[in-house]
């Protein structure tokens, strides 16, 4: 009797080893810098998200004028994948407004744009563009709300 014990506690113990020991799923392809904005109490706040090859990074967020009350403020986080989704927590903070919270994100990666829902709220949604060349070359023709192009050759108005 006190050796089917000792095996059945040997054979957890195992298991318990092998689980804690497996491998995170691979976040890898969400590595870089992502800039947009996300939905929470305080309105559409601007977000700047860092995540590294091993899945740890930085969520920096900001108020967007004329979109929220949105004060500063940045915190660690931690990326995983899970069910087919990129999560991403909040793990401490680096300068915290004094009522906020960390949200949590949990989306899809469609090419180079990160989008889904906060804190799994139907309502609160984000949209995050990794900041790659193409990216920047959009962000710099933007001015007062409008896109602005150059052509190197003439043209008709048409």
């Amino acid at each position: 009797m006190k050796k089917g014990i000792v095996l059945s506690a040997l054979l957890f113990l195992l298991v318990l080893c092998t689980v804690s020991m497996a491998a995170p799923a691979d976040v890898s392809p969400l590595a870089g810098t992502y800039e947009g904005w996300y939905y929470a109490n305080q309105g559409q706040t601007g977000l700047t998200l860092t995540v590294n090859e091993d899945g740890t990074g930085v969520f920096e967020f900001y108020n967007m004028p004329g979109r929220s009350n949105a004060e500063d403020g940045s915190y660690t986080i931690k990326a995983t994948l899970e069910n087919g989704n990129y999560v991403i927590k909040g793990d401490e903070w680096i300068e915290k407004p004094s009522t906020y919270v960390f949200v949590t994100l949990k989306g899809t990666l469609n090419k180079d744009v990160y989008t889904g829902l906060v804190d799994g709220n139907k309502n609160w949604e984000f949209v995050l563009n990794k900041n790659n060349s193409s990216y920047q070359e959009v962000v710099d023709s933007v001015y007062q709300n409008h896109s602005y192009k150059v052509f190197d050759e003439s043209m008709t108005w048409q």
